[in-house]
Order: C-alpha cells, then sequence, then structure tokens
C-alpha cells in the first residue's frame, strides 16, 4: 500500500484547502522527506487527515461524529480529508468530509460524507460510513489499529511494544495481526469437547432409562391377552343374537304402528274426496269453454291492436301542418346568418392589412431602442458598481498603507535594538552541542561515582556469597553420600523382586493373558447371544402356531360370509323385481281412459287412474337389504385383507424362523473359533462352566499384575534415587562453578574499582578544561553567561529564533508594502478609465430615448387601442361565432327537414299496418264464430259465463290431483304394511322373539358391551405393554449403535481438547503468539542489523512473551530491555516498530511509512545511525516521512514539507505550491 496524494481543508490550524501529490517532484525525486515546523503548527494534523480519510479516526481524537468533531478549523463550517492511495497497481480514492448546517460556522454538525471510489474508473465502491471502513479493510488488509502500528507511527507508540509486560503485549500482538482466531478456535474446540461430554453422558442416561421385560413377564402377558381374545369371540356372538332379537321386535312395533296408520290414511283420503266432489263436477263442466278459450284471446288481440294503430295514424297526420312551418323558418335564420359571417370575415382582412403594412413596422423599432436602451442601462450600471468598489478598494489600500508604515517602525526599533541576538545565531547550536557535551561528562561522572559505590557493595556481596557457597558445597556432599546408601539399597529390593522374572517376562505374560482375554469376553458374548435367540425362536414357532389357528378361523368366517352373501342377493333381487311389477302396473293404470273399460276388470270408472304409485315399505326394505349387503361386503373385506395380514404375519414368522436357525448356526461357529484361541473345550450352553474358566483367567491376570506391580514400584525407585543423587551431584557442580565464577567477579570487581578511580580523576579534569573553554568564548562576544549555563544558552537560542522571526517578517513587510503601492496605482488608473465610460454610456442612453417618444406618437396615431393581439383575437371570434351560428342555422334546418320526411313516411306505414290488421281481425272472427257454433254454447255470452279464469281453473286442477294422490298413497300404504306383518311373521323364531321385552333385550346388550368393553381395554392395555417392550428393546440396540458410532468422534475432539482446547482460548491463542513473537524478534533483528549491529533481540526462557536484548559488544551478555538508555531503547523501538509493519503488512506490501516524533532522545552519533537507517529504508522502495524538531535531522533530509505559522492569527500555512485557489 503506497500514499499518493492527500488533500485536506480546514483540520486543526491548517485553515483553507490543501494538496499534498507524493508521485510528482520534490517527493518522487527523493522518497526520504521531513515534515518540519514550529510546535504546534499542524505537522500531525497531516498524518491525522490521512487516518480521517481512511478510518474516519484519528490516534489522538479517537471515531469524529456528528456529536465529536474536535479537528474542524475554529470559525469554519466544514472540514474533509481525501487520500489517494495504491495497492497492487491499482489506485483507490478515500473521502471524508463534514459541515455544519446552513453553511455557518456556528451550525449543528451534519452526518460525515464518505466515499471510496476507483480512480481510473470513478466506480463508487462505497458511499457510507461502516460499509466503507470494512471495504478499506479488506482492500488494505489493515484495520485502523493495524494501520497506525505499520504505516504511520503516532507519538508515543515507539516504545509501546517494547515497554509492554506480557499480557499488554499479549493483546497488542493479537490486535496487530489479528491472530484472535486461535483464541476463537480453542474456545470453539472446549465449547465441542464439553458438548461432547454432554451426549455422551446423555446417552448413558438414556440407555439407564430403558426398561424391559423379563422373559417371564412377557409370556404371562402373551397368555392373559390370548385368554382375552377367546372371551371377547364368546361376547361377540351373543351380542350378536340379542341385537337381531332387538331388531325384530322394533321392526314388528313398526309395522303394527305403520298398519294403524296406512288405515287412518285411507278413510281420510275418501272422506277429502267426498267433501270437493262439488267443486270437481265444476272443473269438469268448464272443460268445453276452455278449448274454446284460445281463438277468443287472439280475436280479441286483433280488436285492441287495430285501436292502437287508428289512434297514433291521426296524431301523425295532425302533426305534419306544424313541420312544414317549422322548416320555412329555419331557412330564413340560415340566410341571415349567412350575410353576418361575410361581414366579420371583410372587417377581420382589413385590420390585417393596417397591422402588417404599418403597425407591426413601427412596433420592431421601438423593440430594438428599448433592446438597446436596456444593454446600455445594464453595461452603465456595472460600470457604476465596478467603480464604487474599485473607489472603496482604494481606501482601504490607503488604510493597509498606514498600518503597514506603523508595523514597519516598530519591527525596525525591534531589529535594531536585539542586533546582538542576530549575530550570534549561527554560534548557538555550537555552543549547546559544547554544554551537552560538557553536562554528558558530568553525568558521566556521576555515573562512575555511583558505579563506584555499587561496586564496592558488590564486592561485600561477593565476599559474603563466596562464603556461603562454600558452606553449601560442605552440606551437598554430606548429602550426596546418603543418596548413594539409599542407591544401594533400592538396588537389592529390586533384584529381590525379579527373582521370579524380570519385568519383560512379566510383561510378556500379562500381554498373552490380555490378547486372550477379549476372547473370554466375546465368548461370555456369543454364549448370551445364544440364549437370547433360542428364547426368541421359542417364542417366535409359538406365535406361529397362533397364527395358523386364527388363519383357519377367519378362513371358515369368510366363507359363511360367502353363503349369507348369496342368500341376501337373492332377497334383494326379489324384493327389487317386485317394485318393477309395481312400477309397470302404475304405467299401465296411466294409460287408462274414462268411459273405456279397464282390459283386465272391464270396469268403466277409473279412480285411481292418475294416481302416482309409492311403495316406500317396499323401497325401505330394498335399501335395508342393500345396506346388509354393503355389510356383508365389508365384513368379506375385512375378512380378506385379515387373511391376507395373517399370510403375511406367517410368512414373516417362518422367515425369522428361518433366520434364528442360521443366526444360531453361525454362533456355534464363533463359538469354536472362541474356544480354538482359548485352548479349551466347553459347550454353547454350558454358561456356569465357561464362567469359572472366566474366573481362573481373571486370578491369574491380577496375580501377575500385582507382581508387576511390585517390580515396577522397585525400578521406580531405584530410578528416582539415581535421579536424585546425579541431581545433587549436578547441583554440586554448579555450587562449585558458582563459587569459582563469585571468585573471578571478585578479583574483576577489585580491579574495576581502582580502573573507576582514575578514570574519574581524568575525566573532573577534563570537565573543568571544557566548562572553562566555554565560558571563555561566550564572554568574547560580550557576553556574560548566568551560573545555569544550559538554561542561558536554552534562553539566547529563543532569543536568535524570535530575532530571525522578525527579520523574515520584516522583509515580508517590505514586499506587502511594495505591493500595496502597486495595486493603489492600478485602482487609480482603473477608476479613471470607469468614470470616462460610464459618460459614454450616458449619452448614448439620453440618443435612444429622443428616437422612441417619435416613434411612439406615429403609433398612436395609426391605432390607438395600442394592443394588437387582442384587438386581432376579438375579430378571430367574430368570425368564429359567425361561423358557429352559420353552422348551427345549417343544422336545425336539416333536422326540419329530415322530422318532416319522418312523418309522412310513418304516416304510410301505419296506413298499411291498419289494413293488414282490419283483414286479420275478419279472418279471426269467422274462425271464432265457426268454434262457437260446433261447441255446446248457443252464444258468446254463455261460452264466457261457463270459461272459468286461469287462478280459479289452476287450483281445481291441484286440487284434483292432491285427492287422487292421496287415496293412491294411502292404498299403497296399507298393502305394504300388510305384506310385511306376513313377512315378520314368517320368520323361524318370531315365537321366540316375542318372548322378552325391548326393555329387557336392550338391558342385556349394555351389560354384554360393558363387559365386553372392559376386555378391550383389558386388551388394548396388554398389546401396549408388549408393544411398549418390543419398542424399548428397539430403543436400546439403536441407542448401542449410536453411542458407538459416536464414541469414535468423542475420542477425536478429546484428544483435540486435550492439545488446544480450553475454556478462555489461552492454551492455542498463547501458542500462536508465541510463533508470532518469534517472526516478529527474527524481522526486528533484521532491522537491528540495519541500525546499529551490537544488539539483537531473543525471547525469555522463562516468560511465554517476554523480550531481552543481547549486547554482541559485550561477549553476548543478555540485557533487560529496561536496562536500556533513552537512545538504546529508541533504537531497539525502532526496529520492533519497522518489524511490526513488516508483520502487520501480510496481506498487503507496505511502500509508504510515516514517523511521528521520536527522534529527540538521540545523541548526535545515534541520531546518525537512526538517519542511515532511514535512507536504507527508504533506498528499498519505501516512501518515509518524518516528523522532527531535530536540527540536525532537518539537515540530513533535504525534502522538506514545511508547516509555518501565521503571526497572531492562530492558523498554518503549508507552501504556496501545496494550496488549492
Amino acid at each position: 500500500m503506497k500514499i499518493l496524494t492527500l488533500r485536506l481543508k480546514n483540520l486543526n490550524a491548517l485553515k483553507g484547502e490543501w494538496k499534498i501529490d507524493f508521485t510528482q517532484s520534490p517527493f518522487i525525486d527523493n522518497g526520504l522527506f521531513a515534515i518540519t515546523g514550529p510546535t504546534g503548527a499542524g505537522k500531525t494534523t497531516l498524518l491525522d487527515a490521512i487516518c480521517l480519510a481512511l478510518y474516519h479516526q484519528t490516534p489522538r481524537l479517537g471515531m469524529l461524529s456528528a456529536t465529536s468533531n474536535d479537528i474542524m478549523t475554529r470559525g469554519c463550517a466544514e472540514c474533509l480529508a481525501e487520500v489517494e492511495f495504491d495497492i497492487k497497481g491499482t489506485a483507490y480514492r478515500a473521502f471524508w468530509s463534514m459541515r455544519r448546517a446552513r453553511g455557518k460556522p456556528d451550525g449543528n454538525l451534519q452526518s460525515a460524507d464518505v466515499e471510496l471510489a476507483e480512480v481510473a474508473s470513478g466506480k463508487v465502491l462505497a458511499n457510507q460510513v461502516r460499509p466503507k471502513s470494512e471495504e478499506v479493510e479488506r482492500l488494505t488488509g489493515l484495520n485502523f489499529a493495524r494501520f497506525t502500528k505499520s504505516m504511520m507511527l503516532s507519538q508515543g507508540d515507539f516504545a509501546a511494544f517494547l515497554n509492554a509486560n506480557e499480557n499488554d503485549r499479549a493483546e497488542l500482538l493479537e490486535e496487530l495481526t489479528g491472530t484472535e482466531i486461535y483464541g476463537q478456535i480453542s474456545q470453539a474446540v472446549h465449547e465441542k469437547y464439553k458438548a461432547a461430554q454432554d451426549t455422551k453422558n446423555t446417552f448413558n442416561l438414556r440407555l439407564e432409562g430403558v426398561q424391559l421385560l423379563s422373559d417371564e413377564e412377557e409370556n404371562a402377558l402373551n397368555s392373559e391377552l390370548a385368554l382375552v381374545k377367546s372371551q371377547l369371540t364368546t361376547f361377540n356372538s351373543e351380542i350378536e343374537k340379542l341385537q337381531q332379537q332387538a331388531q325384530w321386535l322394533s321392526q314388528f312395533e313398526a309395522n303394527e304402528n305403520a298398519l294403524h296408520q296406512a288405515k287412518e290414511k285411507v278413510a281420510v283420503a275418501n272422506k277429502d274426496y267426498d267433501t270437493h266432489s262439488s267443486e270437481l263436477d265444476k272443473l269438469a263442466e268448464s272443460e268445453p269453454a276452455e278449448r274454446l278459450r284460445q281463438p277468443y284471446d287472439a280475436l280479441t288481440k286483433l280488436k285492441d291492436d287495430e285501436s292502437k294503430v287508428v289512434a297514433l295514424l291521426v296524431s301523425k297526420q295532425q302533426k305534419l301542418p306544424e313541420i312544414q312551418g317549422q322548416l320555412e323558418a329555419e331557412k330564413a335564420r340560415f340566410n341571415q346568418a349567412s350575410e353576418n359571417r361575410d361581414e366579420a370575415v371583410n372587417a377581420g382582412n382589413a385590420f390585417e392589412t393596417l397591422v402588417l403594412e404599418k403597425i407591426i413596422p413601427i412596433d420592431n423599432k421601438l423593440r430594438e431602442y428599448e433592446k438597446d436602451n436596456r444593454r446600455i442601462t445594464d453595461a452603465l450600471d456595472e460600470t457604476t458598481k465596478a467603480l464604487n468598489i474599485d473607489k472603496s478598494e482604494r481606501e482601504q489600500q490607503s488604510k493597509l498603507t498606514e498600518t503597514l508604515a506603523l508595523e514597519k517602525v516598530q519591527r525596525e526599533s525591534y531589529l535594531q535594538q536585539h542586533k546582538a541576538d542576530g549575530d550570534i545565531a549561527h554560534k548557538i547550536s555550537g555552543w549547546l552541542e559544547q554544554a551537552k557535551s560538557v553536562n554528558k561528562d558530568a553525568m558521566l561522572y556521576q555515573e562512575n561515582k555511583q558505579k563506584q559505590a555499587a561496586n564496592q557493595q558488590s564486592l561485600k556481596q561477593l565476599s559474603d556469597s563466596i562464603t556461603a557457597h562454600q558452606q553449601g558445597i560442605k552440606a551437598l556432599h554430606d548429602k550426596l553420600t546418603a543418596q548413594t546408601e539409599f542407591t544401594n539399597a533400592c538396588e537389592r529390593s529390586l533384584i529381590e523382586a525379579t527373582k521370579t522374572g524380570d519385568a519383560d517376562a512379566l510383561a510378556a505374560t500379562i500381554a498373552e493373558l490380555n490378547g486372550r482375554w477379549r476372547y473370554v469376553v466375546q465368548g461370555k458374548q456369543v454364549q448370551q447371544q445364544y440364549q437370547q435367540l433360542t428364547i426368541k425362536q421359542e417364542r417366535n414357532k409359538a406365535a406361529l402356531s397362533e397364527l395358523v389357528q386364527a388363519y383357519s378361523d377367519t378362513s371358515q368366517t369368510r366363507e359363511q360370509l360367502a353363503e349369507k352373501y348369496r342368500s341376501t342377493q337373492q332377497q334383494l333381487n326379489d324384493v327389487s323385481k317386485l317394485i318393477e311389477q309395481d312400477a309397470e302396473l302404475t304405467s299401465l293404470r296411466q294409460q287408462l281412459t274414462d268411459g273405456e273399460p279397464c282390459p283386465l276388470c272391464g270396469s268403466k270408472q277409473h279412480h285411481l287412474a292418475q294416481a302416482a304409485i309409492d311403495v316406500p315399505e317396499t323401497v325401505k326394505r330394498r335399501d335395508e337389504l342393500k345396506r346388509v349387503l354393503s355389510d356383508i361386503e365389508k365384513e368379506g373385506a375385512e375378512a380378506r385383507d385379515k387373511l391376507a395380514n395373517l399370510t403375511l404375519q406367517k410368512a414373516k414368522c417362518e422367515e425369522a424362523d428361518k433366520e434364528f436357525s442360521a443366526s444360531l448356526e453361525a454362533i456355534s461357529i464363533d463359538w469354536q473359533q472362541v474356544l480354538t484361541q482359548l485352548g479349551c473345550k466347553y459347550e454353547l450352553n454350558d454358561a456356569h462352566g465357561f464362567a469359572n474358566f472366566e474366573h481362573q483367567q481373571e486370578k491369574a491376570l491380577e496375580d501377575l499384575t500385582l507382581k508387576m506391580k511390585d517390580v515396577k514400584e522397585a525400578e521406580q525407585n531405584l530410578h528416582k534415587a539415581k535421579l536424585a543423587q546425579d541431581e545433587t551431584q549436578k547441583t554440586l557442580r554448579e555450587k562449585e562453578y558458582e563459587c569459582q565464577l563469585a571468585q573471578e567477579k571478585y578479583t574483576q570487581y577489585s580491579q574495576r574499582i581502582e580502573e573507576i578511580e582514575s578514570d574519574n580523576a581524568t575525566l573532573n579534569a577534563q570537565l573543568a578544561a571544557s566548562k572553562k573553554a566555554l565560558e571563555d568564548e561566550i564572554k568574547q562576544h560580550g557576553l556574560s553567561p548566568s551560573q545555569d549555563l544550559p538554561a542561558w544558552l536554552a534562553q539566547k537560542q529563543r532569543d536568535a529564533s524570535e530575532y530571525s522571526q522578525q527579520s523574515e517578517a520584516f522583509k515580508t513587510l517590505l514586499e506587502r508594502e511594495q505591493d500595496n503601492q502597486r495595486k493603489q496605482q492600478a485602482l487609480t488608473n482603473k477608476i479613471q478609465e470607469l468614470e470616462k465610460l460610464a459618460a459614454e454610456y450616458q449619452a448614448l442612453q439620453e440618443s435612444n430615448n429622443e428616437r422612441i417618444a417619435a416613434l411612439t406618437v406615429e403609433r398612436v396615431a395609426l391605432f390607438p387601442q395600442k394592443d394588437i393581439g387582442k384587438t386581432r383575437e376579438q375579430h378571430k371570434s367574430y368570425i368564429a361565432q359567425s361561423e358557429k351560428a352559420l353552422e348551427l342555422a345549417r343544422e336545425k334546418m336539416t333536422e326540419c327537414d329530415k322530422a318532416l320526411a319522418s312523418v309522412r313516411s310513418e304516416i304510410a306505414q301505419l296506413s298499411a299496418q291498419k289494413n293488414d290488421i282490419s283483414e286479420a281481425k275478419s279472418a279471426q272472427q269467422q274462425r271464432f264464430e265457426s268454434a262457437l257454433a260446433t261447441s255446446p254454447f248457443n252464444t258468446e255470452s254463455a261460452f264466457l259465463n261457463a270459461l272459468l279464469p286461469y287462478e280459479e281453473r289452476e287450483r281445481l286442477q291441484q286440487l284434483r290431483q292432491r285427492i287422487v294422490t292421496q287415496q293412491q298413497q294411502a292404498a299403497v300404504l296399507l298393502e305394504q304394511a300388510e305384506t310385511q306383518k306376513v313377512s315378520l311373521l314368517a320368520n323361524e323364531n318370531a315365537e321366540q322373539f316375542q318372548t322378552q321385552s325391548m326393555q329387557v333385550i336392550k338391558d342385556n346388550i349394555a351389560e354384554k358391551n360393558q363387559l365386553k368393553e372392559g376386555l378391550l381395554s383389558q386388551q388394548g392395555e396388554l398389546r401396549q405393554k408388549l408393544q411398549a417392550n418390543a419398542q424399548a428393546l428397539k430403543q436400546q440396540q439403536s441407542l448401542l449403535q449410536e453411542l458407538k458410532a459416536f464414541e469414535t468422534y468423542y475420542d477425536d475432539i478429546a484428544y483435540l481438547h486435550s492439545l488446544i482446547g480450553s475454556a478462555s482460548g489461552d492454551k492455542f491463542r498463547r501458542f500462536a503468539q508465541g510463533l508470532t513473537l518469534d517472526n516478529l524478534v527474527q524481522l526486528a533483528n533484521q532491522q537491528l542489523d540495519r541500525l546499529h549491529g551490537r544488539y539483537q533481540l531473543i525471547r525469555k526462557q522463562q516468560e511465554g512473551l517476554g523480550l531481552s536484548v543481547v549486547d554482541t559488544w559485550q561477549g553476548d551478555v543478555i540485557r533487560d530491555t529496561k536496562t536500556l538508555s533513552g537512545g538504546e531503547s529508541f533504537l531497539v523501538s525502532l526496529a520492533l516498530a519497522l518489524a511490526l509493519s513488516d508483520l502487520v503488512s501480510f496481506k498487503t506490501s507496505i511502500d509508504s511509512l510515516f514517523l511521528d516524533e521520536g527522534f529527540g532522545t538521540l545523541d548526535a552519533e545515534t541520531l546518525d545511525v537512526a538517519l542511515d537507517a532511514l535512507d536504507n529504508l527508504n533506498a528499498s522502495g519505501k516512501m518515509i516521512g518524518v516528523i522532527s524538531h531535530i536540527d540536525a535531522m532537518k539537515e540530513r533530509i533535504p525534502t522538506q514539507l514545511k508547516v509555518k505559522k501565521q503571526n497572531g492569527v492562530g492558523v498554518s500555512v503549508l507552501d504556496k505550491q501545496f494550496a488549492i485557489e
């Protein structure tokens, strides 16, 4: 990742808009540049702008929002930051801005506007805060924390990693490298392991919860179930007989009631016929008149139609003269409208001629003159406005001239008074370096004195330590002697324990027994399987016997149902045939004619000829037979299904028997294989004998295990004794070595004390000489330094700096004064030109006004109305109105003409229609009179008296039909009731059925049903217990299979948990952090080789993430990082920071690096080393920006980005080449 450009506006002290292009000169010529400027000028603000554009936050202020924005320049209403950066050859632009409401400095802060886009295509990748942050992190591989540790090292962050404790360093490593995933993996493994443990416990609990019946309990339940089934069969048979008796009694009682009701209905029907006989006679007498109704109605309709046509014809003939008069009046109106239209058209044409030839030319000239006048007026206004602005600006320039003159006098006075500060400015830095050297020597003198005291103390401590070591060595010699004796005793114990065999022989025998033991366990399992399969085979055979018996019983039941079906079907056919005969008899009755003899009985009176024969009882009987037939079919289907089910179950039992036999055969083979491996002989069903063999094997294994335990304990005791003896010998050698080292150090410290005393004497003399030389040089320039020489030099340096700033400000003031004079002269010349131009515009305006007045007088004389368009529209309106009136008159005239023709046509049609109706009426009159002459009526009035109204005739016909139907139905019901009674009494059990009442039978049925329900409930409970036991057995087998499959997974996750799993995630996280730290140390040592060859970093052995420093110039002595001096700490911290940058950039190459401060603690030599390292980094292709106040650094880095403070206004500026106007 490389920063290409930076654009910012109104951020902190950097007011205004600025853009820095790092791809152009001078940055492209030298990738190492310094950002310089006084404290508080805004150097770090440039780095804040980069962070803002990319991540919307800064290291100093954190995340910025509409409620928290302290980076916007005071008094401004908006700020922005924009960065263009390159990743793998593709340029992107990141933008952030924020403004205040209404564009005012005191307005409320608005939400930030953000955008991430490709530079080449302009394609927007994100325009919201969160998506943009996520996309930047995805492209760069850096979040904000990693960015500020890899590309932008902020103030105070150099030594953060070096000085952190182990926990803080672990958090930093995890934050920087994104290795939190390892902790998450460790926690996830732990959670899976806990879940697996819970699952395993759940399996065990579920297995414990499975309850199975014993074989005795299962056999007892099966026997009890068979008994219940037998009792249910008996009860079903008895209940069926009682239900048949109850059904016969119910049908007999219903038949008695039906017979009584049928007789009553016959009597009621006959009585009803006698009551309405007079009305039925009247209906019969109206039949001849009814045959004349149609011709009479047709004649009446023709007479009414003739009257209507005549009336309409007279009305049309009366309307004809009125329409003719209207037509003549409309023709006159049409002629008048045509004349009015012609007059309007002529007036409009005359007006258009006047306008085109005279008025329009005058108006065009007036518009041109007025347009010129407006243009002149606008130019005059602009000239006047510019003139006023220039005069105001000239007055401001005059005031500025006075202000500059006053400031010039003040600055000249200051420069004259402090000329001495300017003369020594070039000497101050040298004096400061000499003072630092003096202070350094003084500090070294004090350090040597402190070292001397420390060495004296160390010398005393070493003397005490040597004495303690000598005492410890004597005690260790005594301890070693006692341990040697104990070791010999342990060796004797081991010899005693291995008389019957050594550990290897015992282990071989135990391994052999353990190898045979699995066959013992396998044999026990085989015997158990044999016993279980034998019991299941016996149960299966018993079930097969029951199925054979059930199949025989069901087959017999099905044959009985088939015989019953055939009998019922024959009865149904007989009843259906009887119903068909009744229907045929009804059809023959309907063919009888009044007055003609019946072909069967010869009677001429047919009272039931129109009746519809209804046989409800016979139909009911037929339906009952159909229902019984359907029930038989259902029972037959159930029997058939039951036979099929029994056949299937029998086949399954037979198949199971074969499988049991095959399994027993396979078990027998397995048993022989087990016996072969064990080398013994037992019958498969001899469980007791094999159990004794198992006990013998187990006892032998326990005895050998105890012997093996004794041997192992003796070996361990001997091993521990030897280890303790070796440890004591090792400790003794170490103590002797430490004592020797202490003696050597004692000699070294004695020599070092003498050397330090000699060095201090020389250093003290050198310090006095250096201080006197510096004071003499200062006095040569006429100055008298104070006792606190560094403070006096610092004040003089500030005075010299102030003199330099005042001198620069005086030069700038002279330039501004000259520039102001030039601007004043230019404004004076410009004002004179504008005044001349304004006078010319005023003369042109007066000339145009005179021409406009003359043309206006001429136009008023030709056309006083002024508005041509309005007058033209009036003429057009007159013409349109006359045209409309003419068209309306034409339409009305045409309508009258059409109305006259229509009336004449209607009169002709009505006359023809009247003639047609008259002819039809005469013909129909003749037909009616002819029909009346052949009828029983002598006159038309007699016919009308005999003719019944439609409603009355309909009522009487319905009455006759109801009475006839009632008589027929009553007769049929009576016949059916009598037939059914004969059928019921014909039943062979009729007499027996009548011996008990219906209530007694119902009580018997209820009692037996209650007993049956109890048996059914008992049967259900027994079946449920047996099914539950079978389901439990199946569940147990399934659980065992699931547990066996799960244990493989459990073993894997348990092993993985032992390696990396932990509840906090520390086990795998610390392992990954250790690898990361090793990598970081290697990268940091590569940077230290470039920076300074003296130091190398290593990990502490006792601490997981601790660091130490190896001083290669002092015999690779290992030092704690806290013992490093300021300069040394900076070099190591810089190496770590650069290494962290390389480590964090595992996704993206870091080609830009910004260092903020951190160089102030370095002496001149170390600073040169650091700058050389930065030059090397720059040579490798990185662009490096450094923020610092160090003068030496400014001199070493020629390319500088200067941030300058403006005096007294609180804002800073960059060079003009970076400004955006």
